[in-house]
């Protein structure tokens, strides 16, 4: 795996339910990152979201809060309102909102375009597909940092194409049928909302492009519940302890497809406030 960008850990930020929990970083909350979207109408003009899970939304209640780091490398803190996020209308395990350029002039930001989204055609035409090397940035929980946002790198590989839905569990214990990646890596507590990325080269519109491709966002992982088993005397685990079960991780990593995001930015109220905007 070649190296990873300095540049690209800036895109990733946290997520926490309130100031004072952003203030101290305590061991709760997500990741998100920073996306952008061109003005149609100037050139040197784009405008700034940030991505999430909406589970992650959901969990923050009534104030989601954001910690950036600033230039100096100090914490930035904002706060939100959790009905200013746009969620998909299907019901998938993404949450948007816009962010002021002016405040991304006052921290440490990495925007990654929508032309480094991955879609199907592009997909199709080069042949992506199990095996292929990605990363994950994100908020590792237990090593996160105090004094500024010090994100880690994941890697792994694809390990399957959505081809078929993975039933997830949302915010309120509700089941839902995701469009999603699996890739092998570990998602752990603090990850969901982190940018997953396919780093290879990939030809589009005639030009080939190093640069890695956002694949989507990580937003679960895959469970297996194994039963609970009693040692017994002569060294086996035959006797096994009823209704008892372990959660374990699978090593399986949920990864909602980057085209998801795509459609919130590009219909209903994200897209109309751009559109008034001059973009």
């Amino acid at each position: 795996m070649p190296r990873i960008s300095d540049e690209l850990l800036n895109s990733v930020i946290y997520i926490y339910k309130t100031g004072q929990d952003a203030e101290v970083g305590t061991q709760s909350g997500g990741t998100g990152f920073l996306v952008s979207v061109p003005s149609k109408t100037d050139d040197k003009k784009s405008f700034g979201y940030i991505v999430t899970n909406k589970h992650v939304i959901d969990k923050a209640g009534g104030t989601p809060t954001v910690r950036f780091t600033d230039l100096k490398g100090n914490v930035s803190i904002v706060s939100s309102m959790q009905s200013d996020w746009a969620c998909h209308l299907d019901g998938d395990d993404v949450a948007i909102i816009a962010i002021k350029g002016e405040y991304l002039e006052q921290i440490r930001h990495c925007c990654i375009p929508v032309s480094l989204f991955l879609s199907r055609e592009i997909i199709n035409i080069n042949d992506v597909g199990p095996g292929d090397d990605v990363f994950t940035i994100g908020r590792f929980i237990q090593h996160d940092g105090k004094q500024k946002n010090t994100p880690v790198v994941m890697f792994g590989n694809i390990s399957m194409m959505p081809n078929e839905k993975v039933r997830i569990s949302t915010a309120d214990s509700q089941m839902h049928d995701q469009d999603a990646f699996l890739v092998e890596t570990h998602s752990l507590s603090g990850f969901s909302g982190s940018p997953v990325f396919l780093n290879r080269i990939l030809n589009n519109e005639n030009a080939e492009q190093r640069t890695p491709w956002l694949l989507g966002l990580d937003c679960s992982h895959m469970s297996m519940h194994l039963k609970i088993k009693k040692k017994c005397t002569d060294g086996k685990y035959d006797n096994v302890v009823e209704n008892y079960y372990s959660e374990n991780n699978s090593g399986h990593m949920v990864v909602v497809p980057a085209w998801k995001i795509l459609e919130i930015l590009f219909a209903g109220k994200i897209a109309d406030d751009r559109r008034d905007a001059g973009g």
